[in-house]
């Protein structure tokens, strides 16, 4: 059985449909999550949300998150998450997870056509004793077209390493240096390395 409290709401929402705020706290606990604090504030109106502050406490740290959201052609989007000390030592002894770091994100969803760009990830953290990063950025869309000016992924010793262009003519390279997978993650074991090259027409 997995019980969930939700404490000391308060919901604040004034104006009208086509001009309104809203302001929301509270705080969540259960069984099977951390204790949180959680934060909202925005405005909006009959065409778009305009999310200033998403807060999420817990962990030791926090989540950040702001953005918007317009609908009043295709459904478009715009956010920056933000984390700052996040550990899960406390909550999860056996697997410590650090992460500190921003992702920032915008795409559009038109039927059955989307598109999506992450101009900025970069995050870093632990594992245990291991270091953890991820940086880069990419962009693509429903039609499989990808521009990857690089990502970059790494684990301990391991590293993966992916960039080129999927979008005019496939340029694609990936370099895989993993030699220690055994215990980075739950369930993860073995070895692996090599190349991917990529060559073709779109």
């Amino acid at each position: 059985k997995v019980d969930y409290k939700v404490n000391d709401t308060r919901l604040r929402l004034t104006g009208k449909a086509t001009d309104y705020a809203l302001s929301l706290r509270s705080a969540v606990e259960g069984t099977e999550i951390p204790p949180a604090n959680v934060q909202v504030d925005g405005k909006g109106n009959i065409q778009q949300f305009n999310l200033s502050r998403l807060r999420l406490n817990a962990l030791q740290g926090k989540a950040e998150m702001n953005g918007v959201v317009d609908w009043s052609n295709a459904i478009s989007w715009r956010s920056l998450l933000t984390i700052d000390g996040i550990n899960t030592a406390k909550q999860w002894p056996e697997w410590p997870v650090s992460l500190n770091g921003k992702v920032s994100t915008k795409g559009s969803l038109n039927g059955g056509s989307w598109q999506i760009d992450v101009p900025e990830l970069n995050l870093n953290g632990q594992v245990k004793q291991n270091r953890l990063s991820a940086t880069g950025s990419l962009k693509g869309n429903d039609a499989g077209q990808w521009v990857i000016p690089g990502i970059n992924l790494a684990l301990g010793p391991n590293t993966v390493e992916v960039k080129g262009d999927l979008a005019n003519k496939w340029v694609l390279d990936a370099d895989i240096n993993a030699p220690k997978l055994t215990g980075m993650l739950p369930g993860l074991s073995g070895v692996a390395k090599g190349t991917v090259k990529l060559r073709g027409n779109a």
